[in-house]
C-alpha cells in the first residue's frame, strides 16, 4: 500500500511538470506571434472614418489604435509606422496596434 502512494505522488509530480511545461511552451508561443505580426508601412498620413489612419504606398488603408486624428503639423505628411497588425478586430479594418511613428523628411 505504501508503494502505491508513492506511485501516485511519483506520477502527480510528473503529470504537474508536464503540464506546467507545456503551458509554458504555449505562452511563448503566442508571445512570439506578436513579433511575427510586426509590420512596418510608408505612407501618407490622413484621417479617414473619423479616426488616424496611414495610406501606404499601395493605397491600403491602415488605422492607427488609439488616436482619433492627426494633428495639423503631421495630416499629409510623408510617414513610416511600426506596429503590431491587429487581425481580427473587424473584418474591414487594418489596425496597427503600439505603433511608433516617424516623420520621412524627403529631399
Amino acid at each position: 500500500m505504501k508503494r502505491i502512494k508513492q506511485l501516485a505522488i511519483i506520477t502527480a509530480g510528473i503529470f504537474i511538470s508536464y503540464a506546467a511545461m507545456i503551458s509554458f511552451f504555449a505562452n511563448n508561443k503566442r508571445r512570439n506571434s506578436l513579433v511575427e505580426n510586426r509590420i512596418s508601412v510608408s505612407g501618407r498620413a490622413d484621417n479617414v472614418e473619423g479616426q488616424a489612419a496611414i495610406v501606404s504606398d499601395s493605397n491600403i488603408i491602415y488605422f492607427v489604435w488609439g488616436m482619433d486624428k492627426w494633428e495639423e503639423e503631421w495630416l499629409n505628411h510623408r510617414i513610416k509606422i511600426v506596429g503590431d497588425l491587429a487581425e481580427g478586430i473587424t473584418a474591414s479594418k487594418k489596425i496597427i496596434k503600439d505603433a511608433v511613428v516617424q516623420m520621412v523628411y524627403e529631399k
